[in-house]
């Protein structure tokens, strides 16, 4: 006999709750290590990209960001929404952008959008909410490595070990 082992996942939302199945258990619930689809699936609905597809998945669209617009060919701004909050009420800002960066590029992670960034020659905060993306040369997935989940700096940036 087969068994199918669910993971049911309550999420309180404005108070609402969502409860969500899944025929396997994730591996891990952080979205820039989240490789099997049972991770990727929950990590989805757990943290957001600064961009998204529509619902049509043809058009992309902001998601963290208000605003994104290419200042060159190899220069993307981004435009965070200022009315966001992390789950414990700290602000989201431009810090957990550059820090979700910095541990995608470190060497001592290893993830699957680390790809993603190979091509990017540097990652500013111009202000709270502003996010500068130089390329080292015109990329033209440049937005879509920008869907992967953020991480949020205050609560990770004293982990010493992220990959666990």
């Amino acid at each position: 006999m087969k068994y199918l082992l669910f993971l049911f996942l309550s999420i309180n939302l404005f108070a609402s709750t969502l409860h969500l199945a899944t025929s396997t258990n994730p591996s891990r619930l952080n979205p820039i290590l989240a490789t099997d689809s049972s991770s990727s699936e929950i990590t989805g609905f757990l943290f957001n990209g600064l961009v998204k597809y529509d619902k049509d998945s043809s058009t992309i669209i902001g998601d963290l960001a208000k605003e994104f617009y290419f200042e060159d060919d190899k220069t993307l701004i981004f435009k965070l929404r200022k009315n966001v909050s992390w789950h414990d009420g700290e602000k989201f800002s431009a810090k957990d952008v550059v820090f979700t960066y910095e541990v995608l590029v470190s060497p001592k992670i290893s993830s699957p959008y680390s790809a993603s960034c190979r091509f990017v020659k540097s990652v500013k905060a111009i202000d709270e909410f502003t996010i500068k993306v130089k390329y080292k040369k015109p990329y033209f997935k440049a937005l879509e490595t920008w869907m992967m989940g953020i991480l949020p700096e205050h609560k990770l940036r004293d982990e010493e070990n992220l990959m666990s």
